[in-house]
């Protein structure tokens, strides 16, 4: 409204209304305002009209606090995919771990040793084991093994790795 005019002009416009002047807010007038506190806010100490807009630091401090709230944001995205991706592997390494372990005995021989094998983009590695002391297996009816299942991705970027270990019974017939 007073882009252009210096403070003589406004202070004449003053002059002319009797001091007031009626503020225009979209179709409605406001309240009567002094003229001389409506050009004492307009017109800084030099007489110029004053531009109510942003400076460019006022501009590049809220660019910047923006990028910082959008890295935090994209930051906390990207550790919950992670996350939900990390625990689907372990998920799947231990469904294939429990499936390994449920075939000691049935697929494969109830005998110490080692046996290992890839399914689904994971290794597995199965460890049979005597349990007890010769004294205490000496006097059992069955045989008892321990078996311990380890389960990995083949894949060299995860490091994700199951064990399962567990007390597998048999006959005495199935091998010591």
């Amino acid at each position: 409204m007073l882009k252009g005019w210096n403070r003589q002009q406004a202070e004449s416009l003053c002059a002319a209304n009797q001091g007031e002047l009626m503020m225009r807010w979209g179709n409605s007038l406001t309240a009567p305002v002094s003229l001389a506190n409506f050009i004492k806010t307009a017109f800084n100490s030099r007489g110029k009209a004053q531009d109510h807009g942003f400076t460019l630091i006022e501009v590049l401090v809220s660019f910047a606090i923006l990028g910082i709230s959008i890295g935090a944001i994209m930051m906390t995205i990207a550790n919950g995919l992670r996350l939900t991706v990390n625990g689907e592997t372990e998920g799947l390494a231990l469904a294939l771990a429990n499936s390994v372990l449920d075939r000691v005995g049935q697929d494969m021989p109830l005998i110490n040793g080692h046996l290992s094998g890839n399914e689904a983009g994971y290794s597995w590695n199965v460890e049979i084991a005597p349990y007890g002391t010769a004294d205490d297996q000496s006097g059992w009816p069955i045989v008892a093994k321990t078996i311990t299942v380890k389960v990995q991705p083949s894949n060299a970027f995860q490091n994700t790795a199951i064990q399962l270990t567990s007390l597998k019974l048999g006959a005495l017939d199935s091998g010591q």
